[in-house]
């Protein structure tokens, strides 16, 4: 009978983690299954360290970018002049070394090159039209185009290629740990970036969590594992990854809410499985809205991304100190909230 009880316990407080954005540490869920005493605390407090880049100074919102013509000139990476980085990655490692209680690292954020949707949204069809009919379909008519799960446009494999040069060429450090959101672009996207380059036998973990916003528009929808493995076999996969896209869903749409909450869990999860001293530099391949969501999370300015370009954060953790949690009661949108009938 006490067995059946502590079972009880640990999926009723597994509920209350997944429905209001409580943090149950992985050392309290063993305690848990071990049938010793818990607490259900708050998310560990997520920020992120301001001075190295010039992003952190500006703003490339759309409303501001008259005010701020400076901002065209920021390339993908936007170190600021008097850094370099050495100088991060030893600011890095002494800060690992100071604070036992919190961690610190220098993220790549990546977002895909162009889809074959972003063109499609962009240059074929207008909002209306995108929203109320054609993201519902695989692709347009005549079999020209699929944005189903889309993949890269060739405008994106080169704005991928570009970015990798860049590397390259000015000496940026390769990141020690890679992960990457299951969605086709991102992936291709890691594979040109990565991959075909000279550090072709680093691997990517695949996160669910990284992936896009989700739901109505089949370009959201991701492909099964076997799918994945078949067509990129060297990437691995986050414990628990489903055979089959068991999030999304044609009748609605993730809400920001539930996204921020998502990509808080993302950010977690990867300082947790990264805390050897040598991974301080990340790798992380995701989609526009994603990266939106960890700058809000981390309490960064925010800064839109073009499709095939990057923003590096330094990130820190405090895992004493309780972050953001996310009562996740807003509602997540439905077709008729972008098409409505009337």
């Amino acid at each position: 009978m006490l067995e059946i009880r502590w079972v009880v316990a640990v999926v009723f407080f597994e509920l209350i983690v997944n429905v209001t954005g409580l943090y149950l540490p992985t050392q309290q869920v063993q305690q848990l299954e071990n049938y010793h005493s818990f607490k259900v605390v708050k998310p560990p407090y997520l920020y992120s360290i301001d001075h190295y880049f010039q992003q952190h100074e500006h703003s490339n919102e759309e409303e501001q970018v008259n005010e701020d013509a400076e901002i065209s000139d920021i390339n993908n990476i936007g170190l600021k002049p008097h850094y370099t980085w050495d100088k991060i990655l030893d600011d890095i490692r002494h800060l690992n070394k100071k604070h036992k209680k919190h961690q610190f690292k220098l993220f790549f954020l990546q977002r895909h090159g162009e889809g074959w949707h972003n063109y499609a949204m962009e240059e074929k069809y207008n909002s209306t039209e995108w929203k109320c009919y054609w993201q519902l379909q695989s692709g347009d008519f005549d079999g020209t185009i699929e944005w189903d799960d889309a993949e890269l446009t060739p405008k994106g494999k080169q704005q991928v290629d570009d970015l990798s040069k860049q590397f390259s060429l000015e000496g940026i450090p390769k990141p020690s740990k890679y992960f990457v959101s299951p969605l086709r672009r991102t992936l291709e996207t890691w594979e040109r970036m990565w991959r075909n380059s000279k550090e072709n036998s680093v691997i990517p973990v695949v996160k669910e969590k990284a992936r896009e916003t989700y739901g109505i528009g089949t370009e959201s929808k991701r492909h099964n594992k076997t799918y994945i493995i078949d067509k990129y076999p060297y990437v691995e996969f986050e414990a628990g990854f489903s055979e089959q896209d068991e999030l999304w869903s044609s009748a609605e749409h993730e809400s920001s809410q539930h996204r921020n909450w998502r990509v808080q869990q993302l950010l977690i999860e990867i300082f947790e499985e990264t805390h050897e001293d040598d991974d301080i530099v990340i790798s992380l391949v995701s989609h526009s809205g994603t990266i939106s969501s960890i700058l809000k999370v981390i309490g960064h300015k925010k800064w839109k991304l073009p499709t095939g370009s990057m923003i590096p954060v330094v990130i820190g953790i405090d895992w004493t100190k309780g972050g953001k949690t996310y009562k996740l009661n807003k509602p997540w949108k439905t077709f008729e909230d972008y098409c409505p009938s009337n």
